[in-house]
């Protein structure tokens, strides 16, 4: 439970200072740098924790540290663990950001190649990444509170022309006076 914590806090606070490092020394546009940020640092969690179960495991394995109450605390971890999970695979749904353009391509394609040309006949039997995205997030009651109240927590999905329109300019980091 504690590794899955510390995966969902860490990554999701700190994957935009790794993806700034991947931006700058491999030259990678910002969506794959934030994918990549934010599962190196969930991978270096992981090892982490896996050096430290493979020490104290022996140690663990016959003890009764919680007593009775360990029935009860390991449903409640399960449920905070796989929450955790759900919150970890919902970042990376986040992640790509679709535009209006890249919908409408989509949908021809779907039409172009796997349309009957029937009335009514689409094409499209599967839902595509975009939709999925969008109906956890904006169709979905749980979907959107979790947007909106741990969106710190997700991969922010910035659009491709706001990342390249927007030059990076220098801040002052100490401002005196108005």
């Amino acid at each position: 439970m504690l590794q899955w914590l510390l995966i969902v806090v860490v990554c999701g606070l700190g994957y935009a200072i790794v993806a700034q490092m991947f931006m700058n020394v491999a030259k990678l546009d910002k969506l794959p740098s934030y994918v990549l940020g934010y599962l190196s640092l969930a991978m270096v969690i992981y090892f982490a924790f896996a050096l430290v179960k493979k020490t104290l495991m022996p140690h663990l394995t016959g003890s009764n540290i919680f007593g009775s109450g360990e029935y009860y605390l390991g449903m409640v971890s399960g449920l905070i663990r796989y929450s955790c999970i759900l919150l970890f695979a919902l970042a990376l749904l986040n992640a790509p950001f679709y535009t209006a353009a890249d919908i409408a391509s989509s949908q021809a394609y779907a039409a172009r190649w796997f349309g009957g040309g029937e009335k009514g006949f689409s094409g499209d039997f599967f839902p595509t990444l975009q939709q999925v995205q969008a109906s956890v997030f904006k169709s979905s009651l749980a979907g959107r509170c979790i947007k909106d109240n741990l969106g710190v927590m997700l991969i922010n999905s910035v659009p491709p022309e706001a990342a390249k329109a927007a030059p990076a300019t220098k801040q002052p980091v100490i401002q005196i006076g108005n």
